[in-house]
């Protein structure tokens, strides 16, 4: 079993590596539509799921655990709704021209600058906060909860932990009807 830092770290991992694949990283991007449309799909699966299992229960561990913690949740909650609204237009852009380009790179950056935020300024303080068997017990919780987490943005949808434990069941299970029905470029 992973503590909470190791899954995240896992996570960010997988998403980074699709954001460098999309943008080319060190090397040139795939240029084939499908490909890309592929390739930025499964980020916004994989940073969908991310996100709503932390605002369900990494940002209340943090606002209950850290001093500052209201102050730190929000500015992380900011940064993660500017990004369900990128992720959402990329979701409805077709690959192969301008604007999506434009999309992946700011996602690209986005996602640097929060993950930055996330693993330099938020863990240290949390790390401080929690027992390993309360790391532990949070890190299987946010497996769990990835699991069974919506596979696309819901930018409307209020970064509320009750709310979201409601409403995430539903959301999922209809973002994988889409998923399955949605066509390729």
């Amino acid at each position: 079993m992973a503590d909470v830092f190791s899954v995240l770290a896992a996570d960010h991992d997988r998403i980074l590596a699709l954001s460098n694949q999309l943008t080319g990283g060190s090397s040139v991007p795939p240029d084939e539509p499908k490909k890309r449309k592929a390739i930025a799909d499964e980020l916004v699966m994989e940073l969908s799921r991310h996100e709503v299992a932390e605002e369900m229960l990494l940002w209340p561990a943090v606002r209950e655990r850290v001093d500052d913690g209201a102050q730190i949740c929000q500015t992380a909650l900011d940064q993660e709704k500017t990004s369900k609204r990128v992720l959402n237009e990329l979701v409805h852009t077709k690959p192969g021209n301008e604007e999506f380009d434009t999309l992946v790179n700011t996602v690209a950056a986005e996602l640097r600058e929060h993950i930055s935020y996330e693993q330099n300024i938020v863990w240290p303080k949390l790390r401080l906060r929690l027992s390993q068997p309360e790391a532990l017990g949070l890190g299987a919780e946010i497996e769990q909860a990835r699991r069974r987490a919506p596979t696309r943005p819901h930018p409307h949808v209020p970064p509320d932990p009750g709310l979201l434990r409601k409403v995430a069941p539903a959301a999922a299970a209809l973002d994988r009807m889409r998923n399955a029905f949605v066509r390729r470029p």
